[in-house]
């Protein structure tokens, strides 16, 4: 059995609930959570040690990607904004991150102990400054302010460049929640995950997408900007 225990201080105990999702995405591993006077901790043990590795990577990548500098380019930025501008943000974060993918695995340790608010701070230092221009690029140019017509041309563009890792994708919403199906693969979100349905669908970026009518007009607004000509009836 491998292990790993992820600590953080308490006062940044958010980035360890945000990475606990990642570890709990299969049924082969204990994850048990516990804290002392100043850190919060995740003792990760992996019951196959055959995934191990890749269960602790993947958990890694898509924390530092998808949550991690998706907070830290909008707080760069200085703006909230709404659903629909918070997610144009998720595509900024999601450009490129092949790029920060491959600088986090060379610099990845995956057993023993973890300062997770430590790591972020100094060993990222490097890969941050790339995530400074991306938020100061948006920022310069006013990406809030633009008008829907000039930020769908945005969207696109970057979406354009990503690699397509599905054949094709249907978002449907069905009791109650919202559905990702794409090839042979089907993920299911609460309806108050927009933002992590956004994340996904713009992650797998199929070459075709359908979007059910079930859809709030919200949503179909904003994958039609992204995707455009790959929509279909």
């Amino acid at each position: 059995m491998r292990e790993l225990c992820i600590a953080c201080n308490k006062s940044n105990a958010q980035m360890l609930d945000d990475l606990h999702k990642y570890l709990t995405i299969t049924s082969h591993q204990i994850v048990t959570n516990f804290a002392d006077d100043n850190f919060n901790y995740i003792l990760f043990a992996d019951t196959t040690n055959f995934n191990c590795v890749f269960q602790l990577k993947n958990a890694f990548l898509n924390y530092f990607v998808n949550e991690f500098k998706y907070q830290y380019i909008l707080q760069k930025i200085g703006i909230q904004g709404d659903f629909f501008y918070q997610a144009c943000v998720k595509v900024l974060t999601l450009f490129d991150r092949e790029t920060d993918e491959q600088f986090l695995l060379s610099d990845m340790t995956v057993s023993g102990k973890v300062y997770l608010d430590s790591y972020a701070e100094f060993r990222l230092a490097l890969l941050k400054k790339r995530w400074d221009e991306v938020a100061d690029l948006a920022r310069d140019n006013r990406f809030y302010y633009l008008p829907l017509a000039d930020r769908g041309e945005i969207l696109h563009f970057l979406v354009s460049t990503m690699t397509k890792n599905a054949h094709v994708g249907i978002i449907k919403r069905e009791n109650g929640k919202y559905v990702f199906i794409f090839d042979k693969h089907t993920e299911v979100f609460d309806t108050h995950s927009r933002l992590e349905l956004v994340t996904s669908v713009v992650r797998v970026c199929p070459a075709k997408i359908k979007l059910d009518g079930s859809l709030d007009e919200e949503l179909v607004r904003f994958f039609r900007l992204c995707f455009a000509e790959r929509v279909i009836k």
